[in-house]
């Protein structure tokens, strides 16, 4: 069985988890994880994951991590719910990853906070 992120999923829970459209099954915790990070290459091929931070007072960001070496990046996102944002962040090709980190800010998050 495959583990493709996008293939449909059939609606409902089972015992043992989500089921998708080609039989495998995922516990809820995994379907989440992957419906709230991507992975992808920015125009230089440097590796980045990009994963949705629910903060306090509703704030939700996307927040840029380099797999290699740099510095975090973060863009508030103007979503309501982390349910709007796991669909925004679902609805981006890879040139929609690239465009929202050109616009993210550097971060670290020990000094600057949320």
């Amino acid at each position: 069985m495959g583990t493709n992120p996008k293939t449909p999923l059939r609606r409902g829970f089972f015992l043992g988890g989500i089921q998708r459209g080609d039989g495998a099954r995922l516990s809820p915790v995994t379907w989440m994880r992957q419906q709230a990070m991507r992975s992808f290459e920015d125009s230089h091929g440097q590796h980045w994951q990009a994963a949705l931070l629910d903060g306090s007072f509703g704030n939700i960001m996307l927040v840029f991590s380099p797999m290699q070496s740099g510095m975090i990046r973060r863009r508030a996102l103007q979503v309501s719910t982390m349910a709007e944002a796991m669909a925004m962040l679902a609805g981006l090709d890879e040139d929609g990853l690239r465009a929202m980190l050109l616009e993210a800010d550097p971060w670290e998050p020990g000094v600057d906070g949320f």
